[in-house]
């Protein structure tokens, strides 16, 4: 039986015309002696057999154990708080990929070359494929790379699933063997999993960890959404000529709000103008950073909290300026955009925004 392949091309998905066998999850065991609805299947580990609990059937024999393995079975650590500093081996690898087990690392001593018969005697015994030990050096990169942009293991483990089967389907070869496509290539991957995990980040704070610029991996990241076909799932819209992320401006509100150290409040209302220049239709060619930016510009001061352009710009990676042009716009649609029962109870008011200048 076969399970779904993760982040399939684009081009077996458009061409398999047949369902994927999965498990079928309504079919149930059920006793021939007594047939009993809901069954009472017992599961004996000790002696690996499925046993009928009302009848005692022996219904199938030579089962896995799938719990924790323990080295002490003596009564007086029956607890399992204690089993878990006893368990063996391993934590199990959740990606299958198999390289992610203890290695040897010897370090290089420029005094002498022993140390390099060392580095090459123990490469020798890993027996590792040439593929192999190039995931296994993509893999420590992107640990690297997660914690130095503190991303959840989350967003970890899809990056890393991501980039298996670009080397599984041999995507980008030959600039691969650039370093700066190779971190392209990693930054695209960073981008499409901090999208699959609801944690988006932007071009410009994905470059702060490598050191590509925006377009390189504006471009990997085309390539990879064409090939696995990403286009209709979680990862869409992105401006190529800008490099800019088409993600929601909700999405970024609430963490620039934190890093600013803005009140939920603040969150609220810059959503809401948001939602509100949207619902408009008024035409904006600004990125979603931008349009962040200038809501919680725009907000912290209608609610008197302030922030001016430069905190904000640093927090969002953008320049004053272009969130400057548009405050203008959204000063100009203030009456529209700021709810009347915030102005009734005095939450809002209108005469704390500060006239827009683009200097």
């Amino acid at each position: 039986m076969s399970y779904a392949q993760p982040f399939p091309l684009a081009q077996s998905v458009q061409n398999s015309g047949q369902t994927t066998f999965a498990p079928d999850l309504a079919v149930r065991l059920i006793c021939r002696d007594c047939q009993e609805y809901p069954p009472n299947i017992v599961e004996e580990f000790r002696d690996g057999d499925l046993v009928c609990g009302s009848c005692g059937l022996v219904l199938s024999d030579r089962i896995i154990d799938t719990r924790s393995e323990w080295r002490e079975f003596t009564s007086t650590h029956s607890d399992e708080t204690t089993h878990a500093h006893c368990r063996v081996g391993q934590v199990q690898d959740r990606l299958g990929v198999g390289l992610e087990h203890l290695a040897t690392t010897i370090s290089v001593d420029s005094g002498s070359s022993i140390s390099q018969d060392l580095r090459r005697v123990a490469r020798q015994a890993e027996n590792l494929s040439p593929s192999e030990r190039r995931v296994r050096q993509a893999f420590r990169d992107i640990d690297d790379m997660c914690a130095r942009i503190q991303l959840p293991n989350t967003v970890l483990d899809i990056t890393k699933q991501l980039y298996w089967r670009i080397d599984q389907e041999n995507i980008r070869p030959s600039r691969l063997r650039s370093r700066a496509q190779y971190e392209a290539t990693l930054g695209a991957c960073f981008f499409i999993a901090c999208r699959q995990a609801r944690v988006p980040r932007t071009f410009i704070e994905i470059c702060q960890v490598t050191s590509v610029d925006k377009q390189d991996i504006g471009r990997a990241y085309r390539e990879l959404e064409q090939k696995f076909n990403l286009r209709s799932g979680s990862t869409v819209g992105y401006d190529e000529e800008s490099g800019a992320y088409e993600g929601g401006p909700q999405d970024l509100l609430v963490r620039y709000c934190n890093y600013l150290g803005l009140p939920q409040s603040v969150v609220s209302v810059s959503t809401d103008v948001v939602v509100k220049l949207r619902e408009l239709e008024t035409p904006t060619s600004r990125s979603p950073p931008t349009i962040a930016g200038g809501a919680i510009f725009f907000a912290s001061h209608l609610l008197g909290h302030p922030r001016n352009f430069q905190q904000i710009g640093k927090v969002a990676g953008m320049k004053g300026v272009s969130m400057a042009v548009l405050y203008k716009t959204l000063y100009d649609l203030k009456d529209k955009l700021v709810s009347d029962a915030l102005i009734r109870d005095g939450t809002a008011k209108l005469d704390r925004l500060p006239l827009p200048t683009t200097r």
